[in-house]
């Protein structure tokens, strides 16, 4: 897929890091990938110029999205993929071992990127422990982290 990033100032690889290594229990990942731009961060883009020096404060924006793509992510395991050129993620869908939906966030937006799902008194994992998951789509990496 080719991309034309225009005046853009900044276009790093987009990494996709799930972190599931501090829990025992299995998550599915739905990923909402897209073309789109760096934008979104009033410090560090202007009319879609994004500065070098903090592009992991900016948000990727979806103009038009892929094929979403579901990750399995272990127990105690991290997952790291590389997205194409021109892509990042546009939202998120988290769901436990019984594909039953845990959360979802669509971090182009919310402030920052990121939307943390907090656990107390919502969600408890396959041990009944509560877990908090932390989500955030910047323009050089997605993320998602259980603890």
């Amino acid at each position: 897929m080719a991309f034309g990033f225009g005046t853009m100032a900044y276009a790093a690889p987009y990494t996709i890091y799930l972190d599931n290594s501090h829990t025992n229990c299995g998550y599915y990942v739905y990923v909402q990938m897209g073309q789109g731009y760096c934008d979104g961060c009033e410090d560090c883009c202007l009319n879609g110029n994004c500065s070098e020096e903090c592009p992991s404060k900016c948000c990727w924006i979806c103009t038009e999205q892929a094929d979403p793509v579901t990750y399995y992510v272990g127990p105690g395991q991290v997952v790291l993929q590389n997205l194409p050129s021109g892509m990042g993620v546009c939202n998120y869908k988290v769901y436990d071992a019984n594909m039953i939906l845990v959360t979802f966030c669509d971090t182009q937006t919310t402030p920052g990127c990121t939307c943390s799902f907090d656990p107390d008194p919502d969600y408890l994992d396959c041990n009944n422990r509560p877990r908090r998951i932390d989500l955030n789509a910047s323009c050089v990496s997605g993320t998602i982290k259980w603890s």
